[in-house]
């Protein structure tokens, strides 16, 4: 019994030694409880502790916390100002505030270029032109001549220009006798046996022979007599059409001297057809009393017919430069219809009245003459 009671006291003693090694589940609680306190005890003191530094940075330099600041903050990139397009220099652009203001650049005018003659001072040139033609012809022609060709008259004064140059001609070129004065002109005593047409070739006159029966007064070619003196023009004729004014212009021009001999009203084209640019007259196209075919119509108009559209004169045109080389069937003629003149009316050729196309017939020639179209 005693073995037994042993034993149980063994058995006893190895109960509470094994209930001493387990966790008691009555004192867990409170363990945890501390463990929980203590952290929240730490936390509080580290956060206590983090406080009172930075509490206490703005009472020793507010400068060091901006310094950090600016350390922290990342530098913004420098605004590009957008660049703006040249402006006049007339648009200065201010300075920024926080400097000194820029004084505007000086002004410099631009160099203008010189300034083409005005219509009033042409005017005074075309007066003091017309003024010196009783005294001296030749010059007032050659200035109211470069007047005109310079293209800046225009209205009245351009018509006084024109006025006074077929005053000078009536005194030099219509004259019945040569003006001494006068560089194209020049004269040729008549041999036995010669005849307009000879005078012509050996006086080298560059127009037809009709051309010394009219400047000359002879009625009659057939009665000119032996030692009889005559005018022949020196140089060729050219002609220049403003499609403006619907003008022809006829110069006289020998290489030293070039004067408008006479200017003449014209019709062009029709829908301005007349094309632009330089002409020659066509070989063996210069024709009196010609016959024509409508190239439209088909209508053909034998030589002697009244009612031909294209009068008594035809002078074929051929293209002389890049703008005419394809041109063809272009000429200048007379028309039956006076009212015309003045419009755009033809095909798109040039159109005279009757004794102008004659007298323009003597003048141009071919292949010297030439023929410009301008606008």
């Amino acid at each position: 019994m005693m073995a037994l009671e042993s034993q149980t006291v063994r058995s006893g003693r190895n109960k509470r030694m094994m209930t001493n090694l387990s966790p008691r589940r009555s004192n867990g609680l409170p363990w945890k409880l501390i463990i929980i306190v203590v952290l929240l005890i730490t936390g509080v003191a580290v956060f206590a502790y983090y406080r009172g530094w930075l509490d206490r940075i703005p009472s020793t330099s507010s400068a060091a916390v901006d310094q950090v600041k600016r350390a922290v903050a990342p530098t913004p990139a420098p605004k590009t100002q957008p660049v703006a397009p040249a402006q006049p220099v007339k648009a200065v652009t201010k300075a920024a505030p926080e400097t000194a203001p820029i004084a505007p650049v000086a002004q410099v005018a631009p160099v203008a270029p010189a300034a083409p003659p005005t219509q009033t001072t042409n005017a005074g040139q075309v007066d003091r032109a017309l003024a010196q033609i009783p005294t001296d012809p030749v010059e007032a022609r050659r200035v109211l001549t470069q007047a005109v060709e310079s293209g800046q008259l225009s209205g009245s004064v351009l018509a006084t220009a024109i006025d006074g140059i077929a005053t000078t001609n009536r005194q030099l070129f219509f004259a019945p006798v040569a003006d001494p004065r006068d560089p194209l002109m020049t004269t040729f005593a008549i041999r036995k046996g010669d005849t307009l047409a000879k005078i012509a070739r050996d006086a080298k006159l560059d127009g037809d022979w009709r051309l010394l029966q009219r400047l000359n007064g002879i009625k009659d070619e057939r009665r000119i007599t032996a030692g009889q003196t005559l005018k022949v023009p020196q140089g060729t004729f050219h002609a220049v059409v403003h499609k403006n004014t619907f003008r022809m212009d006829v110069f006289l021009d020998n290489g030293k001297e070039r004067a408008i001999i006479a200017s003449f009203p014209i019709g062009l084209g029709e829908l301005n057809s007349t094309p632009i640019g330089v002409f020659r007259v066509r070989k063996n196209s210069k024709l009196v009393d010609p016959e024509w075919r409508n190239p439209r119509t088909g209508e053909f108009f034998e030589s002697s017919n009244p009612k031909n559209p294209i009068g008594d004169h035809w002078i074929g045109l051929q293209g002389h430069d890049d703008n005419t080389k394809n041109f063809i069937g272009y000429g200048i003629h007379g028309t039956v219809d006076p009212s015309s003149i003045g419009a755009m009316a033809s095909m798109g050729c040039i159109r005279m009245h009757a004794a102008d196309v004659a007298f323009v017939y003597e003048l141009l020639t071919e292949p010297s003459s030439t023929i410009a179209v301008k606008d």
